[in-house]
């Protein structure tokens, strides 16, 4: 612009200077406008000796600038049924611009379809001598996997109903557990019979009683207890075998229910495994996340996003030690080998139960992997009248099913050994039933059956408290 400006100023000359005349410039400073505002400069260039004069006068126009606006097209998730080229395709050509004095863009020619499970975020800046503008977009590319359809060890411990098969076939937790033993050829060996560490599950434990409620799996599960190896040879209905609490309580309230998370963990998989054969060959990450989807589909809804995590100490050993690497059928293999008290390198019982617990609870009532979203907004937290500000995030827990009947069951999501108080309030405030658990852990799970009337769609907040914080969730009645 400068060098245009003066190369119209120079065209300014005397033809002729008469008797000696003098020559000089008027009017507006001899200055360009400005590069982005535009303008007008008009000058008069004037000559002049003692007989006479001339004058000519010209104008400097500047347009001012076009306002400089981008656009970048929606962001996109796409679905399994989807073109994923084609929709790629018209996602890149939705990034444009306008305006501006030549700007200069962000060139998108280098950019590649994401590879399933990845999250491509484009942001597309123009740029010139007046303005910068930039916006951003993604483009995420599922994990197109099957649909996978786990319980947990909770929902295997009461008589339920209402589960679902991959193929979209409704059934419930006997059938699967009555289907699972059969195939297994009526019985189970739960760890390592060359050690001499396992426990027996018979087809008599799951259907021997014509009760279904009264057969011996649903006295047994949900369990808890800490993940270890078992300690030589236990099953149910031989009461010696377990009396001394291993792998079974041996007294108390409890009594016949495993006391050991890794075998009632290892044992909801086995279930799990005969439901969906599918699931074996799923390969385990460290970090994966699910949606839930309907009976039968393979649509995700992502209002039902989760994550899990699994120990990188139980995905490397299984990569280097099982053909195969690190898939769910390995993981229920390397189970049993922990349960068995064999060696299992650096890995710790406590790591082979979160990772089977991540799976069972990943894939709950039957879901789909989804990718992992890289940053996530943090929620609002709003206190609960009239109950006091329950915005602590110590201790976490979870509670289904949501709505509940007649049992309610908790897990504890926190990492950390204490004594546990669950309180269960009206939406008044009004405190209807305390709990008390003195052998808390991380992973545990409790039923509770309520002892206080509830109607339909009533409205409940449960308060759990431990050594380190307090969390309350809302919970409803079923209708």
């Amino acid at each position: 612009l400068d060098a245009a400006f003066a190369a119209w100023l120079a065209q300014f000359q005397t033809v002729n200077d008469g008797c000696s005349a003098v020559a000089q410039f008027s009017g507006d400073p001899r200055v360009a406008p400005r590069l982005c505002d535009g303008g007008v400069v008009n000058v008069t260039y004037s000559i002049a000796d003692n007989c006479s004069q001339d004058s000519v006068t010209a104008s400097f126009t500047l347009n001012e600038a076009q306002e400089l606006t981008v656009t970048c097209p929606p962001n996109v998730l796409l679905t399994c049924r989807d073109d994923a080229e084609a929709a790629f395709e018209a996602w890149i050509n939705g990034f444009s611009y306008s305006g501006g004095c030549n700007p200069v863009v962000t060139d998108l020619s280098s950019y590649e379809l994401p590879k399933p499970g990845q999250i491509l975020s484009i942001t597309y800046t123009a740029q010139d001598n007046c303005d910068t503008e930039s916006c951003t977009s993604t483009f995420e590319v599922p994990i197109c996997t099957d649909t996978h359809c786990t319980y947990t060890q909770g929902y295997y411990g009461e008589l339920n109903g209402a589960a679902c098969t991959p193929d979209g076939v409704p059934t419930y937790d006997h059938e699967i557990m009555t289907n699972a033993i059969n195939q297994a050829g009526g019985w189970f060996n739960f760890g390592s019979t060359g050690t001499g560490n396992y426990f027996t599950l018979k087809a008599s434990d799951v259907y021997g009683n014509p009760d279904p409620t009264m057969n011996n799996v649903f006295v047994m599960m949900p369990g808890g207890g800490t993940p270890r190896a078992l300690v030589g040879f236990a099953t149910y209905d031989q009461y010696s075998t377990w009396s001394d609490n291993d792998p079974l309580n041996g007294s108390g309230a409890n009594m016949g229910r495993i006391n050991n998370n890794l075998l009632s963990q290892t044992m909801a998989m086995f279930f799990n495994l005969s439901l969906d054969s599918g699931l074996s060959d799923v390969v385990l990450t460290k970090r994966f996340a699910t949606s839930d989807v309907a009976c039968g589909s393979d649509t995700p809804d992502p209002r039902s996003y989760a994550e899990f995590t699994i120990s990188s100490s139980v995905i490397d050993y299984l990569n280097a030690n099982y053909a195969g690497g690190a898939t769910v059928g390995n993981l229920f293999l390397l189970a049993n080998k922990a349960l068995g008290g064999e060696n299992i390198g650096n890995v710790t019982h406590s790591n082979v139960n979160g990772a089977v617990d991540a799976i069972n609870r990943g894939f709950d009532g039957c879901r789909i992997q989804v990718p992992v979203r890289e940053s996530t907004i943090a929620p609002v937290l709003t206190a609960i009248s009239p109950l006091a500000n329950p915005v602590v995030l110590e201790p976490t827990f979870t509670t289904y099913p949501v709505p509940f009947k007649d049992v309610l069951n908790i897990r504890y999501d926190f990492d950390y050994k204490s004594d546990v108080k669950i309180e269960i309030f009206d939406a008044k405030g009004t405190l209807l039933m305390t709990e008390s658990d003195t052998d808390a852990y991380p992973n545990k799970e409790i039923s509770i059956r309520p002892r206080f009337n509830r109607g339909d769609g009533q409205l409940f907040f449960v308060k759990l408290v431990t050594d380190k914080g307090m969390s309350i969730k809302k919970v409803i009645s079923e209708q």
